[in-house]
């Protein structure tokens, strides 16, 4: 008996089977396993670098990563550069991820504190204020800002 393949509309003028759209994303699907497969296991060696107190070793894996997962990666990469004193860095590590999720406080208290680090206590306190003002009564964004003061 035939069975007669469904062409689908692609682009161009082009048509693809059913069979063929399978085939592709199954290949893509294997690539991207792939990755992160890959990017899990440099992960894996940025923590425990980070474990081992090896701060470049691991801000330079964390780095990589940080475009692939910048919500996962910025907390410890974030620790490393404040451990290694790279100070410009997280401040513009702490700038773009702000970017990424402007209503995330916390990263305003981040701020503050790599200014603090520095010892720049004015700077720092403009910031922690600057960061306060901007709070709306909302419990959620309270705590959250709250446990990031405390975390520093």
């Amino acid at each position: 008996m035939f069975i007669p393949q469904k062409k689908i509309p692609a682009f161009a003028g082009h048509a693809f089977s059913k069979g063929m759209i399978l085939l592709l994303l199954f290949l893509t699907a294997g690539g991207i396993s792939h990755s992160f497969a890959q990017s899990g296991k440099e992960r894996q060696l940025a923590d425990q670098y980070l474990s081992n107190s090896e701060f470049a070793k691991a801000a330079e894996l964390y780095d990589k990563l940080f475009d692939k997962d910048p919500f996962g990666t910025y907390p410890n990469y974030f620790r490393c550069l404040l451990a290694m004193k790279s100070f410009d860095k997280a401040e513009k590590l702490v700038r773009k991820i702000s970017k990424k999720q402007p209503d995330n406080l916390s990263y305003g208290a981040d701020l503050g504190f790599v200014y603090q680090s520095q010892g720049q206590d004015e700077k720092a306190q403009q910031q922690y204020e600057r960061t306060i003002k901007m709070l709306r009564p909302d419990q959620g964004l309270i705590l959250s800002l709250a446990n990031a003061f405390i975390i520093r």
